[in-house]
């Protein structure tokens, strides 16, 4: 088992996607004294240190996922116990894990004086081998996991972009729409108060000749009123106080055409009172 000093195969996969700077560290403690508090136990002094400074700077380690999927493993694998020392289980986790990660040893069972750690190191060489390779299974299972997590959520992303993009796009076409139907509309206001003004112009111009009109039938009717009907006069009559409303709807000075038709003031009195008026 400690010859094997390979990488983890996704190794490339977890720094790239999932690491952190220093300052991404968690505030609650690193992974070493996390682990001491769940567990209730701690590493021996001489390992404690050396575990701690794998922890913060090792490459892999430092990566957020390494750090959770490793901290949750131990805590997990913990629950069974080995019937030794549980400090010595915890230490010879950690040594399985730190080989396996830094292709380095944090302990050298040959070299150990302690007889009693030796002596259990021995009696777990199979139960180690298959929590290395539970570690590297799973450390994998656990990176292709977050790896697909992050293909999806770099696709929702991606998707996301695009339906901003498109809806950008749509929001500027609907703008420039806006924009148009507004200078339209400006366009056809600015039409409808031209012809509203020729309109108006149009009805003062027929007002005022069918008032020159109507005194022309006045005249007639003061002449010969033998030729007139008493008909022609009421639908005149009709006529002019039609005249009359579009001269006080348009401010139009109805009595200075007629005096300039009529000649005096008395006469346009008395076309006045002919038509019904005054």
């Amino acid at each position: 088992m400690k010859t094997n000093k390979s990488y983890l195969l996704i190794t490339a996969v977890l720094i790239s996607l999932f690491s952190l700077t220093p300052t991404h560290a968690q505030t609650n403690g690193d992974i070493v004294d996390r682990l001491n508090k769940t567990l209730g136990v701690r590493l021996p002094a001489e390992f404690e240190a050396k575990v701690k400074e794998f922890a913060a700077n090792d490459t892999i380690m430092r990566t957020r996922s390494a750090t959770a999927f490793t901290e949750q493993f131990i805590i997990e694998q913990f629950k069974n116990d080995w019937g030794i020392d549980r400090q010595h289980q915890l230490l010879f986790m950690w040594d399985v894990i730190y080989t396996q990660i830094s292709e380095k040893e944090l302990y050298d069972w040959l070299d150990d004086d302690n007889e009693v750690r030796f002596d259990n190191y021995k009696k777990q060489l199979n139960t180690l081998i298959q929590f290395e390779e539970n570690y590297k299974k799973g450390f994998k299972e656990y990176m292709e996991q977050k790896s697909a997590e992050y293909d999806r959520q770099s696709a929702e992303a991606r998707k996301q972009s695009a339906e901003a993009e498109r809806m950008s796009a749509e929001a500027e076409r609907m703008s420039a729409e806006a924009e148009r139907m507004s200078a339209e509309a400006e366009r056809m206001s600015a039409e409808a108060r031209r012809q509203s003004a020729e309109a108006i112009k149009h009805t003062i111009e027929n007002t005022k000749e069918g008032l020159k009109g109507l005194v022309k039938f006045y005249n007639i009717y003061k002449s010969k009123p033998q030729i007139v009907k008493a008909s022609e006069i009421e639908q005149m009559k009709v006529h002019f106080n039609f005249f009359m409303d579009n001269c006080k709807k348009f401010n139009i000075d109805y009595k200075a055409i007629l005096r300039k038709e009529l000649g005096d003031e008395k006469k346009v009195k008395e076309m006045l009172k002919f038509y019904g008026i005054e």
